[in-house]
């Protein structure tokens, strides 16, 4: 036609065959914008759960494709590792990339721009801190105390997560091994605080020695280990335990050393407490290794005190107390024995040994005689020193130093008298029955 017209690029509803109905835009970008994940937060080393995500348009407010977006994270304290630094918008005009936070915490952000747009894109994160994971002692990791009194310094623990950031809300189990003997009692369930802090008081159990408490939370990766010590109380009690009632000839040190035990009200054993031990001043009596009647001597960490050596004096006679004594307590004392050796006073001989077939037991008469000029005291004993192995003397009257002896008279053997008593053994390999007597005057 004359007039040019072309309906192809003229006139209402008419569209160019080449040009798409529906398709992406070949604007400029003009404008960003954050379309999802703008505000959120996650705990630290871990993914924010919804992508940055940004849409950029033109001047017209349609989406542009193809368009190259800057994602931008603060580049120290807490900032955030992105999937990438750029991303390409889609046919709807949207990039988006993935967030992870750092180890820091606390809150940011993260910018994204392109290039023509006059304004970014501001996403708003926080790092939040991550899980319990570690237990640390922060205060009273090593103290002791008294049975029954509470430690003077509390529990203290911190609580971080994998990244030593402190966790607040956490609950914080106390525990003590081992369960049984010295242990503690806690306070009420602690929770830390804004710090990480949490705190408990231990009270010691009326047992005394060493244990630990672990300190630790669900899920942690590490405990916190406390070692704590209950001592003793006051001395409250004093007891014999080694060297009463027995007995040492005349100018001998007594087998068994004195001893005796210091314990608090709990009966635990109370060490370093002074124990003096004194005999008799005059009569049957002997002499410490200090050549006096009186010793002392510190108890041990077992709260034992022994006086060592004690000897028997030359005079015949008990028994007779020697004492121990700690001050303010009441007074334990040791029943002993000055005894006589008469060996080269009297004739011992043995007559008539016989075994019963039924029984197996043999049985003998032993005979002792005063061969001296003077009384033989009763009680007169006779120790079966050297006794056959494997051969036992039944119906013995008791055992001194380990060797059977029996009582062949209470009373006194006058000169030129003789006692006799039966004895009888367990011979179960038919030997010779053979033993060297030691005749005493006095109680083993």
């Amino acid at each position: 036609m004359s007039n040019g017209f072309n309906p192809a690029t003229q006139g209402s509803g008419v569209v160019h065959p080449s040009v798409a109905l529906d398709g992406p835009s070949s604007g400029v970008p003009a404008f960003i914008a954050a379309t999802g994940g703008g505000t959120q937060s996650a705990a630290v080393g871990t993914q924010f759960t919804t992508a940055l995500q940004v849409t950029v348009t033109d001047g017209g407010g349609n989406p542009v494709s193809g368009a190259t977006v800057t994602f931008t994270a603060p580049s120290s304290g807490a900032s955030a590792t992105l999937s990438s630094p750029t991303a390409a918008t889609n046919f709807s005009g949207v990039a988006s990339v993935n967030a992870t936070a750092n180890s820091t915490l606390g809150g940011y952000s993260v910018t994204a721009s392109v290039p023509g747009a006059a304004t970014s894109a501001t996403f708003n994160l926080t790092n939040t801190v991550g899980a319990a994971a570690n237990v640390a002692v922060s205060s009273g990791g090593t103290q002791n105390t008294v049975v029954n009194t509470a430690f003077a310094t509390n529990l203290q623990v911190t609580v971080t997560d994998a990244n030593n950031n402190p966790v607040s809300g956490a609950t914080v189990t106390f525990t003590a091994v081992p369960v049984n003997g010295a242990s503690a009692t806690f306070s009420v369930a602690a929770v830390t605080d804004s710090n990480g802090h949490t705190s408990v008081t231990a009270t010691a159990n009326a047992t005394a020695g060493a244990y630990t408490v672990t300190a630790s939370v669900s899920g942690g990766t590490s405990s916190a280990t406390f070692n704590l010590t209950n001592t003793a109380g006051a001395a409250a009690k004093v007891t014999v335990s080694s060297g009463n009632n027995q007995s040492a000839p005349l100018n001998t040190a007594f087998a068994t050393n004195l001893q005796v035990t210091v314990t608090d009200a709990n009966n635990n054993p109370v060490s370093g407490v002074m124990v003096t031990f004194t005999a008799p001043s005059s009569g049957a009596s002997g002499l410490f290794a200090n050549n006096t009647i009186t010793t002392q001597a510190p108890t041990n960490a077992s709260g034992v005190a022994t006086a060592t050596v004690f000897t028997a004096n030359a005079q015949v006679g008990g028994p007779y107390n020697v004492t121990a004594t700690v001050s303010e307590l009441p007074t334990v004392s040791f029943a002993l024995t000055n005894i006589v050796n008469v060996s080269n006073q009297v004739s011992v001989t043995e007559t008539g040994f016989a075994r019963n077939r039924t029984t197996g037991v043999w049985t003998s008469t032993m005979t002792v005689t005063n061969i001296g000029t003077t009384f033989i005291a009763g009680p007169v004993q006779v120790v079966l020193t050297n006794l056959t192995a494997t051969v036992a003397m039944t119906g013995n009257t008791g055992i001194y130093n380990g060797i059977p002896y029996i009582t062949v008279a209470t009373a006194s053997i006058a000169p030129g008298k003789s006692a006799t008593v039966s004895i009888q053994f367990t011979n179960p390999n038919s030997l010779s029955i053979t033993f060297t007597p030691v005749t005493y005057s006095g109680a083993l």
